[in-house]
């Protein structure tokens, strides 16, 4: 909770409303944290596999060149 939400907290009469809200925007940063790792990690897997197939076509691996 930041400076501005303890300051409303203060208050009275808000507390449920604020709460509310509070909680609801937290929820959001959490889902958009939660996207933003699972498309980074999207990322590093297709580079990861990317990376693999080259490693074993420079290699010589037979299996390599038909799965490229």
């Amino acid at each position: 909770m930041g400076l501005k939400e303890f300051a409303r907290s203060l208050v009275p009469g808000n507390d449920g409303a604020l709460a509310q809200q509070i909680q609801q925007a937290e929820q959001q940063k959490a889902q958009k944290k939660a996207k933003q790792q699972a498309a980074k990690r999207e990322a590093d897997r297709k580079r990861n596999a990317k990376a693999h197939r080259e490693r074993l076509a420079r290699e010589g691996n037979k299996d390599a060149r038909w799965r490229s």
